[in-house]
């Protein structure tokens, strides 16, 4: 007379347990859109944030990247050819670092500031607040901050993930965006983020929506039956084997 209670006892703690083991974990997911003024070209991208890990799907490109900040790993994937190259965070991170300093020397006194505006509004249903992005005390961008994403493992893999994908563009005008950017991620999740470019046209990365789901870890690393190699970064030579 008590089977039925206890297989549903039963049933209850296996979904329970698979819920909250390493092969599935509930996950942020966020879709977003970047909008290239001058160049009429819409980027939609989808990110979905795991313990200490991102990863980012372009669908149109049908390519995704992988940061795997707990195992030292950059993954970019092309699933048409299937295949990935592999970068080590690490290295990424230092020549981001070198970049920045180099980008400080050089223009002394010019690095972007974030102002708190104190202006408010409601961007694809998430309450916001703009901060002002200021060079020069002319102001060269905008971002949308929300309180309504409060989970600061998300903001601390999202500020990363900037950092790593900005050690790829070596501008001077990409290293201020992602510096205001990583102030500005200190006060909020960014919902909108406006950089007015110097002839005036405007580029622009929305969020669209934002939510929670089950993934499985197996997500987060490439397909097993993808091709990989490592990838040296530009500038830097490759190992030298030792005589």
């Amino acid at each position: 007379m008590f089977k039925k209670p206890m297989n549903m006892v039963l049933c209850l703690s296996v979904m329970a347990a698979l819920l909250w083991s390493p092969l599935a974990r509930a996950s942020w997911v966020v879709e977003q859109v970047e909008k290239m003024g001058s160049a009429g070209i819409n980027v939609k991208t989808t990110m979905t944030f795991g313990d200490k890990v991102l990863r980012a799907d372009n669908a149109e490109m049908n390519s995704s990247i992988i940061m795997d900040f707990k195992g030292n790993k950059m993954y970019m994937i092309q699933h048409a050819a299937k295949m990935y190259m592999e970068l080590d965070i690490a290295a990424l991170s230092a020549q981001m670092k070198d970049m920045i300093e180099r980008v400080k020397v050089k223009d002394q006194g010019s690095m972007v500031v974030i102002k708190e505006t104190g202006e408010h509004k409601t961007i694809n249903g998430f309450a916001c607040e703009k901060l002002a992005v200021v060079k020069n005390g002319k102001e060269v961008g905008e971002i949308w901050v929300t309180k309504d994403i409060k989970d600061k493992d998300v903001s601390g893999v999202y500020q990363q993930f900037f950092e790593m994908a900005g050690a790829q563009n070596q501008s001077q005008q990409a290293i201020e965006r992602l510096e205001g950017l990583k102030k500005a991620i200190s006060m909020g999740f960014p919902i909108q983020t406006v950089h007015i470019e110097e002839d005036g046209s405007k580029n622009i990365v929305e969020v669209l929506s934002a939510g929670q789901k089950t993934v499985s870890a197996d997500y987060f690393v490439p397909p097993k039956d993808y091709q990989g190699r490592p990838m040296a970064l530009p500038g830097m030579m490759a190992p030298q084997k030792q005589k």
